[in-house]
């Protein structure tokens, strides 16, 4: 019987197009990925919505969908998992914290003549506008 083959053979083999390693390889290095993901959640200040298995899951396709696919060796794969995971969760940070501050509202312009007439129509239609606003 031969042996199951390492991690650092499989990604040399998917690095040159081998399709049968590419269906071996995240079985192989899961559990690895896994752990990076606890350790990089556990980092987290503030909660993720993530779990380990999802933050796993999304780096391995950004990983494996890279255009260039030249990993030296198994520690240079997971050092490079590492990074896109901590990419997500910056990604996922700064978009939670867009939401938070009114990211996915309408910004609207006022023009600055409006403000400067001084009648009392237009004073009364800027304040009907900024009612609306808020």
């Amino acid at each position: 019987m031969a042996a199951s083959p390492t991690a650092t053979e499989l990604l040399k083999r998917v690095c040159i197009g081998d399709s049968e390693a590419f269906d071996q390889l995240y079985g192989v290095v899961y559990g690895d990925l896994r752990k990076i993901a606890r350790r990089q959640l556990n980092a987290e200040v503030r909660s993720s919505d993530l779990s380990s298995g999802d933050l796993v899951h999304e780096a391995y396709v950004k990983l494996i969908d890279a255009k260039t696919r030249n990993w030296q060796s198994r520690t240079h794969f997971f050092a490079l998992g590492a990074k896109v995971m901590r990419q997500i969760l910056v990604d996922r940070a700064r978009q939670n914290t867009a939401i938070k501050r009114g990211g996915s509202l309408r910004r609207i312009f006022l023009d600055d003549s409006l403000l400067t007439r001084n009648d009392d129509e237009h004073v009364l239609l800027v304040e009907e506008a900024l009612e609306k606003i808020v």
